[in-house]
């Protein structure tokens, strides 16, 4: 089984919750026969809270100003050779389509957010798309980030379900040059705008202000915020074939 990530954008007639209708009723039905698992995450209506907090975000500094995606599509194949028939119907449903192979790693399975087939889950997921900073070598910023931030990224946050997928290659022609791609799910939608859930502090602000710090500081050692910061974008999570 390998598993694929494709990074899609909408067309500019479409709104997000038309997007998330025609590749739930049109595409996942065409492509069915070819996957083991499907996931479409979507920017729709369910997560229009995250946009206060992203204005903000931008502002500091945090993140690109224009959103690299406006979804994801997950899927799980028995060959990466399927990405052409995948690929193939996927452009006919969305603006633009850049396909990763990738390895997964699942430090913090959900246990708890519970699956409903093609209904919106509860709550949202946040997908990081990572770059690695130029002045680090690839095995120093795989362990900075795996090794060393991982158990920080679970005490420090609200998360209920933590993925790591490393790109193996690009699929698809011009796809941008991320070294991971992270999936981050939160059990309530108040996480988007609201730090104290966020932080995991229950009302708490030293708590808050604590593991903001912590988080800042270990996300530092294999993000160049400077330079070239990462894009959190919140997204909707629908779940089609498990």
């Amino acid at each position: 089984m390998e598993k694929i990530i494709y990074i899609i954008t909408k067309r500019n007639s479409e709104s997000g919750d038309q997007f998330k209708e025609s590749l739930i009723n049109g595409f996942t039905k065409e492509i069915n026969h070819l996957v083991d698992y499907l996931q479409i995450n979507i920017v729709d209506s369910g997560v229009k809270e995250a946009s206060l907090t992203r204005v903000g975000q931008e502002a500091e500094g945090l993140m690109p100003s224009k959103p690299v995606a406006d979804g994801i599509v997950v899927v799980w194949v028995k060959s990466v050779s399927f990405n052409e028939k995948l690929e193939a119907t996927l452009v006919s449903y969305a603006n633009t389509v850049y396909g990763y192979l990738v390895t997964e790693s699942e430090p913090l399975q959900n246990e708890s957010q519970a699956y409903s087939p093609v209904r919106r889950t509860p709550g949202f997921d946040q997908v990081a798309f990572l770059k690695k900073p130029s002045n680090q070598e690839y095995d120093e910023w795989l362990y900075n980030w795996q090794s060393l931030h991982t158990q920080v990224a679970i005490d420090t946050q609200s998360t209920v379900r933590y993925i790591q997928n490393v790109i193996v290659r690009a699929l698809t022609k011009d796809a941008p040059h991320y070294s991971a791609i992270v999936e981050e799910g939160f059990s309530e939608e108040s996480a988007m705008f609201d730090p104290m859930v966020f932080y995991d502090a229950q009302g708490k602000k030293d708590r808050m202000l604590k593991n903001n710090k912590l988080m800042m500081e270990s996300c530092s050692r294999f993000i160049d915020f400077q330079d070239d910061p990462t894009d959190l974008i919140a997204m909707s999570q629908y779940l089609v074939k498990k």
